[in-house]
């Protein structure tokens, strides 16, 4: 149920409308944004920390990101960021059946790697930290900066889902009817 309305092109002041007109520059007409246009300077600040995360200087590699970002959504119950990136996601390669299984927990279909980064990611959302152990599995595999970048990922993409889920965002029509959808029913 929708809470906090994403905002018309007629309701944005000049700031907002600046701030969709880049999202609409990257292609990007997404209720999260206009949503979070409620709070302009707000969304600022985020789209800044956003950039870095979704960038190459994330030393994750795409697939990796995208997996600590799908298993975050699914644990977190979020179906809007799930989809959001089952969309970016099956660009760089994945199947549904691998979202599936990153969005019920199994790492069978996975390879070590996505394994490990998925055990990873439950340990944050659970546990609020990654175990030391398995921090230290993660160092090993990718390097301190990748396994640092895989908490702040984490960390970002969390407080996407709680914004999304506190204020009620709907999919888009564009990911509306997709059959992933079912796993948050």
């Amino acid at each position: 149920m929708t809470v906090l309305k994403p905002l018309d092109d007629a309701e944005m002041d000049e700031r907002q409308r600046r701030l969709m007109d880049a999202m609409l520059a990257h292609g990007r007409d997404y209720a999260v944004f206009r949503t979070m246009l409620h709070h302009p300077a707000a969304m600022e600040a985020f789209l800044g920390w956003g950039s870095y995360i979704l960038s190459d200087q994330n030393t994750l590699s795409v697939a990796l990101r995208e997996l600590a970002i799908l298993r975050t959504g699914a644990l977190r119950r979020c179906e809007y960021e799930f989809l959001r990136h089952a969309v970016i996601a099956r660009k760089h390669g994945f199947t549904d059946q691998m979202l599936r299984a990153i969005a019920l927990g199994d790492s069978t279909p996975l390879d070590d790697a996505m394994g490990l980064v998925m055990q990873a990611v439950d340990e944050l959302i659970e546990g609020g930290r990654i175990a030391p152990d398995t921090f230290e599995r993660v160092r090993s595999a990718f390097g301190d900066r990748t396994a640092i970048d895989l908490v702040w990922t984490v960390g970002q993409y969390s407080q996407v889902c709680m914004f999304l889920l506190t204020a009620g965002v709907e999919p888009d029509p564009d990911i509306a009817d997709d059959p992933l959808r079912e796993l948050f029913a």
